[in-house]
């Protein structure tokens, strides 16, 4: 009985805390000058992170549409910038282009453009996506560029981190499903 009893309350601790996990893959696309999205959710969590978005906004954003109401979360929770040289300011933050989201395998792929002019040698990122939602959150964010990947591990104690470049093997394969932006 005290076996059962014992399952019973792990079990019920792990629904309670769930951990969740997010996957971005960014791409630089120097013919378009953006930088080209693709977020991995669950579908579950993105529903209940931007439900509660929804609730927490402003007065005056119940006009907005359902692709303003996503790209304005992803605006809030996933930023990348050019770390500055010393003695220079940071760029100014930019608008996202909502391209769309479909969903495979028990998740949800969500796709947008953040535009981008210049390098992006000095690449900072920041991701609070679904921090909110899960004290455990982990975001991991691939960056590539070229023949070179950064990955990021991004947490509620370290939401942000400078990409630390590496050449990616031959063979390497997005997670992403192919969609042209």
């Amino acid at each position: 009985m005290i076996t059962i009893g014992m399952t019973l309350l792990v079990w019920s601790g792990m629904v309670i805390h769930p951990m969740a996990v997010s996957l971005a893959e960014i791409e630089y696309n120097p013919k378009t000058e953006s930088l080209e999205v693709a977020l991995r959710l669950f579908p579950e969590a993105w529903d209940r992170a931007l439900a509660r978005f929804r609730r927490e906004a402003k007065e005056g954003a119940a006009d907005r549409s359902d692709e303003e109401w996503m790209t304005a979360y992803l605006e809030a929770n996933l930023r990348v910038w050019e770390e500055p040289l010393p003695g220079t300011k940071s760029k100014p933050r930019v608008s996202y282009r909502w391209v769309g989201q479909e969903e495979e395998r028990g998740a949800v792929w969500i796709y947008f453009e953040i535009p981008w002019k210049g390098p992006i040698d000095r690449l900072m990122v920041r991701s609070t996506i679904l921090f909110d939602i899960f004290p455990e959150q982990l975001n991991t964010v691939m960056v590539l560029r070229g023949d070179r990947q950064a990955t990021c591990s991004l947490h509620h104690r370290q939401p942000e981190q400078r990409a630390e470049w590496r050449l990616i093997k031959p063979g390497h394969r997005s997670a992403r499903p192919r969609l042209e932006f």
